[in-house]
C-alpha cells in the first residue's frame, strides 16, 4: 500500500510540476507557441545559415580596396568574406598600356586584426591589340582595422599562360610572356 501511494504522489506531482513549467515557459520567449527569438527571426528573414562573428572580415565581408602592383598594376577590387578566413575578389585595373581583370581566392591564415594571406587568381591581359592569359599566387599580410579601414602589402608571383608570337608593350619595355615577381600594396574599406 506504501508503495502504491508513492507511487501515486509521484505521478501527480510530475503532472503538476510538468504543468507549471509549460505554463512558465510559455510565457517567457514565446514558450511552446512555436515562435522564435528575435536573432532567429533575422536570420531566417536574411537566409543566413549561420552567425557573423565579431572578426573584423566577418563583421563586415565587404571590401573595396585601391591597389597597386601585379596582377592589376594600378586598379580598384572588390572582394567579399565567405567566413572569417576566405574572400573572393573581381578587380579591374591598368596594365600601361592596356587594362588588366582579375578573379582571385584569398585565404587569411588567422580571422584576427592581422594576419598573413596566400591567394591564387586568374588575371586577363589586354595590352592594345594583344591579350594574354595569366595566374598568379600572392602572399603577404594583411590589416583590417576595427574602423573599417585597412592595408594589405605583399609579393605577387605572376606568369602567362602561353606566349604571344608578337611582342607586346609593357612599361617596362616589349615581351612575348608575362613571368614577374613584384610587390603589391592595398588600402583597403570594408562594409
Amino acid at each position: 500500500m506504501m508503495k502504491a501511494k508513492s507511487v501515486l504522489f509521484l505521478v501527480i506531482f510530475s503532472v503538476f510540476a510538468a504543468a507549471v513549467f509549460a505554463g512558465v515557459t510559455e510565457n517567457a520567449e514565446g514558450g511552446f507557441k512555436g515562435s522564435v527569438t528575435e536573432k532567429v527571426e533575422k536570420l531566417m528573414a536574411t537566409n543566413q545559415d549561420t552567425e557573423r562573428t565579431y572578426y573584423p572580415r566577418d563583421m563586415r565581408p565587404n571590401d573595396i580596396a585601391i591597389v597597386g602592383g601585379m596582377p592589376l598594376i594600378a586598379g580598384v577590387a572588390y572582394g567579399y568574406n565567405i567566413n572569417p578566413n576566405f574572400q573572393i575578389a573581381l578587380g579591374a585595373g591598368a596594365f600601361f598600356p592596356g587594362i588588366t581583370a582579375d578573379l582571385s581566392v584569398k585565404w587569411f591564415f588567422m580571422p584576427t586584426t592581422i594576419t598573413p594571406y596566400i591567394a591564387a587568381g586568374m588575371t586577363y591581359v589586354g595590352a592594345l591589340d594583344k591579350t594574354v592569359m595569366a595566374g598568379h599566387f600572392d602572399a603577404g599580410v594583411d590589416v583590417a582595422l576595427e574602423n573599417a579601414l585597412g592595408i594589405s602589402l605583399g609579393m605577387v608571383y605572376m606568369r602567362s599562360f602561353s606566349d604571344m608570337a608578337d611582342p607586346f608593350d609593357t612599361a617596362w619595355g616589349e615581351t612575348n610572356k608575362i613571368d614577374n615577381l613584384g610587390l603589391q600594396g592595398g588600402i583597403h574599406f570594408r562594409f
